[in-house]
């Protein structure tokens, strides 16, 4: 049995993706108008540090969620958190920080924090947008996931009405929506 467990840390940052050997035309082809940023697009990213291990049979855990939030936290903030990647933090400088290379680096930089503890950092997933999402695996594997088209309508719930309520009467109809993008 694989038992796991995470914690998620958020952070701001901008980064230009951009391959510097290479023509304004290829980087376009590659990376679409972004690569045309000169400082680079913001973008919110949310991390997942996901560890696995034994449990410790005193506390019941398998690692203390405050140690990854102390020590995982430290990292992002000191080197992702509000900065321009391609600039402020060396890896990037020579390599495009996509979703991939950043799961890939937040995984290098993080796992060896944690080499006093019996649990271990087996993969970091990090999402920059809720169509784009990147998973970095301690065995070195990277997956990325990408979703071109738009999300699919959705169906939530609708409220009754006063009278539906009243009657005791259920929902007369299931509104859709198309859930918004940030």
């Amino acid at each position: 049995m694989l038992l796991t467990v995470s914690k998620r840390l958020e952070f701001s940052a901008s980064r230009r993706l951009r391959v510097a050997q290479w023509s304004d035309a290829e980087n376009l082809r590659a990376f679409g108008p972004e690569t045309n940023a000169r400082y680079g697009s913001g973008r919110n990213y949310v991390a997942y540090f996901v560890f696995t291990g034994p449990v410790d049979p005193t506390t019941g855990m398998l690692i203390n969620i405050s140690e990854i939030k102390e020590r995982a936290g430290k990292v992002v903030r000191e080197r992702f958190d509000h900065k321009f990647l391609n600039e402020d933090n060396p890896f990037f400088r020579d390599m495009p920080p996509t979703a991939e290379n950043i799961a890939r680096q937040l995984c290098v930089d993080v796992a060896p924090l944690f080499s006093d503890v019996q649990a271990k950092l087996c993969a970091c997933h990090m999402t920059e947008s809720p169509e784009r999402s990147a998973t970095c695996y301690s065995s070195g594997a990277c997956e990325a996931n990408w979703q071109a088209a738009a999300p699919a309508p959705t169906a939530a719930p609708r409220w009754r009405t006063a009278s539906e309520a009243r009657d005791g009467a259920a929902a007369s109809s299931a509104s859709t929506h198309t859930p918004r993008s940030r």
